[in-house]
């Protein structure tokens, strides 16, 4: 009896030795075999390859950029089976070093990937490769898979500035840049490019916030672009605006807060500007009529007299703490003045929303009417802006948009005020600057 025994076990250790022979050369999904009773065939992962597309063309008229191609060590990529039959379940991993020639599966309908790697919301110098292939499973028979075409699925960042504006710029300027959940921050002088997890195929927001003291003065800027695609490189630059051909600034002002223009550039686009951006004419407005050279004494003025309390320069962003606060403008005219229109440029303040609450996106505090002719004095002067009247015989009105803050605090985002204050001289002459408010 005990001789009995002692066989069946060397019969039982002989049978496990035998099974666990070849490995390497051919694996069954045991799970699957213990749970399903579906006939098998096998897929040829021998046959497997990775083409991975690496090229990101870059046209743009500004940055001297080329087609690059890199080759990529697929030997880390992970390769996932995935049952399409069962609401494609996890049937196995590996690395694609690591993959056994010969794989077991029960008939059916399959789906192999290629990951370059487990993704990440945003990282540097990481681009995220993915591509994949569906296959079906035949009884008893060996199904070879195709090539795997590998693309680029993150979405690629860089971040540049132009020589006149980088002249200008502290060591403190960082941009922040953010597209769903994830955000990289890139110093200045920030030579790698960064890869953030696109959420969708072709309509991902991309927001960039500029920091930094520029020209000696602290510049906070922030810009949002939209339908912002996987796989795409995009450069998002500052320049500096009013610099002519010779690199310098043509209005003789070196006060970049205002002029700073932030666009966008891909590989299948030049520059993507912001389309509520319009280009507005310099601060010292028309000069009257040909060969005329007004004083600046007799030009009207727009000017930041109050925010929270303290004055500000009106080409500077203003970030609006949370409930509003005091904000005032000061508009001089030594003629007096003919008209103050006002052109809300936002996002969240749309031309929809304003006129819900009586309001318009254009108006004139002088005559108080839209640009559509609607009588808006009313709704002016309960938001405390000095309407009709109040410009009779001055050359000095304060412009008071504190009461309006409360109201902007419930809409995130930019909202730029855009101001131009003409004179009753003959001929007229005018000023335009923009109130520009952020919202966080």
């Amino acid at each position: 009896m005990k001789k009995l025994t002692y066989i069946s076990l060397a019969l039982c250790c002989t049978l496990l030795t035998l099974g666990s022979c070849n490995r390497e050369n051919l694996d069954f999904d045991t799970q699957n075999e213990q749970t399903e009773n579906r006939p098998q065939g096998q897929v040829n992962l021998a046959s497997l390859k990775l083409n991975v597309k690496t090229q990101v063309n870059i046209t743009t008229r500004t940055i001297g950029a080329t087609t690059r191609a890199e080759a990529v060590d697929v030997s880390g990529f992970l390769i996932r089976i995935f049952d399409r039959d069962n609401g494609m379940a996890l049937v196995k991993e590996w690395s694609y070093g690591s993959m056994p020639e010969i794989f077991a599966l029960p008939v059916g309908n399959y789906r192999v990937a290629a990951y370059s790697h487990e993704e990440k919301a945003a990282e540097f110098d990481r681009p995220f490769y993915y591509g994949e292939q569906d296959f079906s499973i035949v009884q008893d028979n060996i199904t070879e898979v195709a090539t795997i075409q590998c693309t680029l699925k993150s979405i690629m960042v860089t971040v540049e500035y132009d020589e006149a504006l980088e002249a200008l710029m502290d060591d403190d300027v960082q941009v922040t840049v953010t597209v769903g959940q994830g955000t990289l921050l890139f110093a200045k002088g920030e030579q790698r490019a960064g890869y953030f997890h696109a959420q969708n195929e072709s309509d991902n927001l991309l927001t960039a916030e500029l920091k930094g003291t520029i020209d000696e003065a602290m510049t906070t800027m922030s810009k949002g672009f939209n339908q912002i695609k996987a796989g795409e490189h995009r450069i998002v630059r500052y320049t500096l605006k009013g610099v002519n051909a010779g690199g310098d600034v043509e209005s003789g002002n070196a006060q970049v807060t205002v002029g700073v223009d932030a666009s966008c550039t891909t590989d299948d686009r030049n520059v993507v500007v912001d389309p509520t951006e319009e280009i507005l004419p310099d601060s010292g407005g028309n000069t009257g009529g040909e060969g005329e050279n007004p004083s600046p004494a007799s030009q009207p003025t727009i000017v930041g007299s109050s925010f929270a309390g303290a004055p500000f320069d009106i080409r500077q962003t203003l970030s609006l703490p949370q409930g509003g606060c005091e904000l005032k403008v000061m508009l001089k005219a030594p003629t007096g003045m003919s008209s103050v229109k006002v052109k809300i440029v936002s996002d969240q303040l749309t031309p929809e929303l304003l006129s819900g609450v009586g309001l318009a996106d254009e108006f004139d505090l002088v005559t108080g009417l839209s640009s559509n002719g609607m009588d808006l004095s009313a709704e002016l002067k309960g938001l405390g802006f000095p309407v009709g009247s109040d410009f009779e015989g001055k050359t000095e009105v304060l412009f008071d948009i504190s009461s309006f803050t409360s109201l902007l605090g419930i809409y995130q985002g930019t909202h730029r005020f855009v101001i131009t204050v003409s004179d009753k001289s003959q001929p007229v002459l005018s000023a335009t600057e923009t109130l520009t408010i952020l919202v966080q």
